[in-house]
């Protein structure tokens, strides 16, 4: 199935300070350690501007689909940006309920320490087939762009596996690109298969990566009109990414707040927090350009 690339595109709606700051918050983590959640001391390298471009370029080539030609793409070029000697990557297919196939994209760093913990970083890399919430009803048919939902997210971590200092990490860092997590409430779909087949799989094909100590999923991280939610029904590790916030004084542009999003990944039992644009208005519309 072709998802078309038809879709009009205006100016790209991607900020590239709110992608800094999102990678600064990621950053800091790593200077508090002592809170159980330490992570990540990166490089002086991250490039709002790199980050950027990688937004544009899941734009350019139409709609991501899952199933498309445009998603087949799209997931060999995120394979090709993850390579390198130190990330090792794997490729999950499988195939939906509906016989659409689908596969998730993973890259692994495996600390030399065996008893290092790991921390997974996710993002949904497919667009929703179906505008369904636009507010012109002749667009509600055609696919969303989505360089927001959820081509920022997707930037903001291939710019943070391209700047980690994985030397000082001390974990194991698994980052995750999920396919078919965004058609919730379609007819014929589910939203989080991605999600799904990762949380159920992962013990068998990726161990490393199936008892995190904590996960961080970015969605929608890219609009500037709004605080970016923290989201999580774990307190310390809200608590603890509003710390490190306020710490590099961008306190701002974040507020946390008590919930989760219904994704399977909670099926591994481990802190997890959503990072998220919640209120973004032009969410699974056309104008998500």
């Amino acid at each position: 199935m072709s998802s078309g690339s038809s879709v009009s595109r205006p100016q790209l709606r991607a900020y590239r300070i709110e992608l800094i700051l999102v990678f600064a918050l990621l950053a800091a983590i790593g200077f508090f350690g002592y809170l159980g959640y330490g992570l990540i001391y990166t490089t002086p390298s991250f490039s709002g501007e790199h980050a950027l471009g990688y937004v544009r370029q899941q734009v350019s080539g139409g709609p991501r689909v899952t199933g498309s030609e445009e998603s087949l793409t799209i997931s060999n070029w995120l394979t090709q940006e993850l390579a390198g000697p130190e990330w090792k990557i794997f490729i999950q297919p499988f195939t939906l309920p509906n016989g659409i196939s689908a596969r998730n994209i993973i890259g692994v760093y495996h600390h030399p320490d065996p008893q290092a913990p790991a921390a997974l970083l996710g993002a949904h890399y497919d667009t929703r087939l179906f505008a369904d919430i636009d507010s012109t009803d002749a667009n509600r048919d055609d696919p969303t762009l989505g360089a927001n939902s959820n081509g920022s997210g997707v930037a903001v971590l291939l710019e943070l596996a391209r700047t980690l200092d994985l030397a000082k990490s001390g974990h194991t860092v698994c980052i995750v690109f999920f396919d078919a997590d965004d058609n919730e409430g379609i007819q014929g779909w589910e939203g989080w298969w991605g999600s799904r087949f990762f949380a159920q799989s992962a013990a068998e094909s990726i161990a490393d990566c199936a008892t995190p100590r904590f996960i961080l999923i970015l969605d929608s991280v890219g609009y500037a009109g709004e605080a970016l939610a923290l989201l999580s029904e774990d307190s310390t590790l809200r608590s603890s990414l509003m710390q490190v916030a306020e710490e590099i004084e961008v306190g701002g542009k974040f507020r946390e707040e008590v919930g989760q999003k219904p994704t399977p990944l909670l099926e591994l039992q481990v802190p997890l927090i959503t990072i998220t644009g919640a209120n973004y208005p032009y969410r699974h519309t056309l104008q998500d350009t």
